[in-house]
């Protein structure tokens, strides 16, 4: 898997069909899927002096379009499973916000390796 570190992938996928499988997934394969993720976009993986995530801009769109998405479905579902409301409200708010965050980071000059 580390040969994907640096290839974009998630502007290939479907937001909506993202969605709709992380709402409907079991509460520990979404705990799962943000300790992979986490480590993806993590700041300690360097390539060629640049941070690996820098690679990854172009899923941004992705990240922004799902942080939207994810935020209209936890508004929605009020009445839903609490616990994996609470999942899905820290995925959306510490990973895909802090996705985010970093990926418009590197879009900046001087601010991929730091």
């Amino acid at each position: 898997m580390e040969e994907y570190r640096s290839i974009p992938i998630f502007n290939q996928l479907d937001v909506q069909n993202f969605v709709d499988i992380l709402t409907k997934s079991e509460n520990k394969n979404i705990s799962r899927l943000v300790e992979i993720l986490h480590s993806r976009y993590g700041d300690h993986y360097y390539i060629d002096n640049k941070l690996s995530h820098c690679y990854l801009t172009d899923e941004l769109i992705f990240w922004k379009n799902l942080n939207e998405k994810l935020t209209q479905f936890l508004e929605n579902n009020k009445n839903d499973n609490k616990l994996k409301k609470f999942l899905l409200y820290q995925f959306n708010k510490y990973l895909v916000e802090n996705t985010i965050s970093k990926l418009k980071d590197c879009l900046e000059p001087n601010k991929s390796l730091g």
